[in-house]
């Protein structure tokens, strides 16, 4: 299984992406780290199974999470069904309902996270059953 992620500060969220993945899914999770929008330039994002986007990516980044989910949603048929919101921010359903995109398309993560949050949300996106 391979999951995006699209986080410039991965190092506050890696320990329960890893743990999930260990825990729940048998390490079988790979995982490719995007600090910013133009470092997934050329990948088909399509192919990843989940993608989790930071609404808040780097100032180094061309788009902000907000930008490359719109951008991934007119590009790719119904991929916003594997999108995860990560966010630190919680009124993210406002703020992205005043972007004009619907909020109750997406799942969402509330930072801090944890392992069961990241677990579950990868088991009910993918239908994948956990291995505990």
């Amino acid at each position: 299984m391979k999951v995006a992620i699209f986080e410039n500060e991965y190092d506050s969220v890696k320990i329960a992406f890893e743990t999930a993945n260990l825990i729940y899914f048998n390490n079988i999770i790979t995982f490719k780290i995007f600090p910013s929008s133009q470092s997934a330039e050329g990948v088909a994002l399509n192919k990843f199974d989940v993608i989790f986007i930071d609404i808040d990516l780097s100032s180094k980044s061309v788009n902000d999470g907000y930008s490359l989910i719109e951008y991934l949603v007119e590009t790719y048929n119904l991929i916003h069904k594997k999108i995860v919101i990560l966010t630190g921010n919680n009124k993210i359903r406002e703020a992205l309902t005043n972007r004009n995109i619907d909020a109750s398309l997406f799942n969402l993560i509330i930072k801090p996270t944890n392992f069961i949050l990241i677990g579950d949300v990868i088991k009910k996106i993918t239908g994948l059953p956990a291995t505990t």
